[in-house]
């Protein structure tokens, strides 16, 4: 755990306090506790077979109830330390993953599945906890325990105390030789817990086309494969932790066998150990074994914790979008004259996807990207919004390459509508300030209505006060239209629509439809489409396919080349379209 603890410092800050305290009542109190086998030998001093005084065995007996009494309460306070340390401690892990994971690069969470980075942040931070707050009162209790207790039996006996502390070498030799490989497969045992809840997830979340497409047998197939994998390792893994706590007893039961041995063999030779300090000396052999027995108990909750930590970490140590210059909202762009100039770009060294790109979108345009799925539509806008950059060219928004842009300034340049219309719990009012807390409701309620939502609001029983769950009875399309109200309410220069129309019905898409050419109107926008009736009016449509920008044009243009590429996709969808009426 000692390097664990070093990992774990720098989180520490304000909860130091608490290890203080800790100490030092696992000091006050062990020593209350530690001093009663004493007691007990000399009471059975005292004792003559043949006049026993009552009164002193009385006596003797309240000192020792009010002592372990008052030792155990202080023990009690010294636990309650240790687990605020923890608290603490978790509390600083949690902020700091969180503000990672926020700020942390796109293609990070590309990569990464969600359901192993909700594990990280619920399960291995639970275990964190739960190793570091027994830790604390393992190594301060149990500490102070064995120092206690080494040091009173050295007061009554020499040689007993080193035949009681001659385990401790076994011991420490023992546990050094297995804990790599232990170490080892709690690591692997929790990344394959992170990969079972992201398969949970994943089946929770897609039940509809599961269920659709008769898949359950197979989505069970492949949760039982992980499962199976992670069941077999867990066995070994638990199997292995739990030897510590019989092999440390049989270590210590041999230790009070050669205790009784050793003192038979002082007593004839002429070292006479007294029934009390046997007694004595039994009793504290008994409290110096406890902690060792208690701590190879919890040698599970350590190595489950050393490795939840490495997996915080790995989160924790992710590269973050940092910004020199402070952030200013009126620094953003305010007109939207965008130039692509010679630009490249591949999401790996091996394949690039935009070679030596060249456009000009001048303040109003409408830019439409399309093709087939999978053709990289989103690429254009994962570089305008600086989530990847660029590896070679230049960016220019009104003037300025977008890598001179405060990346928080940049984004509030453009209002984002995606094909998932995401609202969090919480009031409408709140959705729809979400990305300028500080406008006053009027101008939120003038956003709403271009964006044609207020009407609907208004008929809510709270309106704007409307909490947003899953008892709030609203369509998907009025869902994006509060999506649309949200990005209109920063008045960006430029807008981009990500599909916003793919998810809602034919009617619903008319009335979104005319709610972006109003919501459009002096913007410069950009629109990736699935349905390419939406986007014949747009001044530049961008082609793409698998990756390539392959074409780009107006409607017209890209219709009056024979084998377009354009022409055979729009075609295609029209044909089908026809055949659906």
């Amino acid at each position: 755990m000692i390097d664990v603890l070093y990992l774990l410092a720098p989180y520490s800050k304000g909860s130091k306090r608490w290890l203080i305290l800790n100490l030092i009542t696992a000091i006050i109190g062990n020593a209350m506790i530690m001093i009663n086998p004493l007691l007990i030998g000399r009471l059975i001093n005292e004792l003559k077979p043949n006049d026993i005084d009552f009164n002193l065995v009385i006596t003797y007996l309240i000192i020792i109830a009010s002592l372990y009494l008052l030792g155990s309460v202080i023990l009690w306070f010294s636990q309650a330390f240790s687990h605020n340390f923890a608290t603490s401690v978790t509390k600083n892990l949690k902020n700091k993953a969180f503000h990672v994971i926020v700020n942390s690069k796109i293609s990070y969470l590309d990569k990464t599945k969600t359901g192993d980075i909700m594990t990280r942040f619920s399960q291995d931070i639970d275990l964190i906890f739960d190793s570091l707050s027994h830790f604390f009162m393992s190594i301060f209790q149990g500490g102070t325990t064995v120092i206690f207790s080494v040091v009173l039996m050295f007061y009554l006996n020499h040689w007993l105390t080193l035949v009681v502390t001659a385990v401790v070498p076994i011991i420490f030799i023992y546990s050094r030789a297995m804990k790599n490989k232990r170490s080892e497969r709690f690591l692997v045992l929790q990344r394959l817990t992170g990969n079972l809840t992201a398969a949970s997830k994943e089946s929770f979340s897609e039940k509809k086309l599961i269920q659709s497409y008769n898949y359950e047998q197979n989505a069970k197939d492949d949760f039982d494969k992980i499962n199976e994998e992670l069941t077999k390792l867990a066995t070994r893994a638990y199997f292995s932790a739990s030897m510590d706590n019989p092999t440390f007893r049989v270590f210590n039961n041999v230790a009070y066998a050669m205790l009784g041995l050793v003192a038979l063999l002082l007593t004839l030779n002429g070292h006479i150990i007294t029934p009390a300090v046997l007694t004595s000396m039994i009793m504290y052999a008994a409290m110096f074994s406890k902690p060792f027995n208690e701590y190879s108990v919890l040698t599970v909750s350590f190595l489950a914790g050393r490795a939840g930590v490495k997996r915080v970490l790995e989160i924790i140590e992710q590269d973050i979008e940092k910004e020199v210059i402070p952030f200013n909202f009126n620094d953003r762009a305010t007109k939207g004259n965008i130039s692509f100039k010679n630009v490249s770009f591949g999401y790996n060294k091996n394949q690039t996807l935009i070679k030596d790109f060249n456009l000009e979108v001048k303040q109003g345009e409408k830019v439409a990207i399309v093709g087939p799925t999978g053709a990289g539509k989103s690429t254009m806008i994962n570089l305008l919004m600086r989530y990847y950059e660029i590896d070679q060219g230049s960016i220019i928004l009104d003037g300025k390459d977008l890598r001179d842009y405060n990346r928080k300034t940049l984004r509030l340049s453009f209002g984002l509508v995606l094909q998932e219309p995401w609202l969090f719990g919480g009031t409408i009012k709140a959705n729809l300030k979400y990305g300028r807390k500080d406008i006053s409701d009027d101008k939120m309620i003038e956003a709403a209505k271009k964006a044609n939502c207020h009407n609907f609001i208004s008929n809510l029983k709270n309106g704007y006060d409307t909490i947003l769950d899953d008892s709030t009875n609203l369509s998907t399309g009025q869902r994006q239209l509060l999506t649309i109200a949200r990005a209109l309410i920063i008045d960006p220069p430029i807008l981009i629509l990500d599909e916003a129309t793919s998810n809602i019905d034919s009617l619903m898409e008319q009335q979104i439809q005319t709610t972006f050419k109003k919501a459009m109107q002096g913007k410069t926008s950009f629109t990736i489409a699935h349905r390419l009736k939406t986007i014949v009016d747009s001044d530049i449509i961008i082609v793409m396919d698998k990756g390539d920008i392959v074409e780009q044009g107006k409607h017209n243009e890209l219709m009056s080349k024979e084998n377009g590429f354009y022409r055979e996709l729009y075609l295609s969808q029209f044909d089908k379209e026809e055949k659906e009426s």
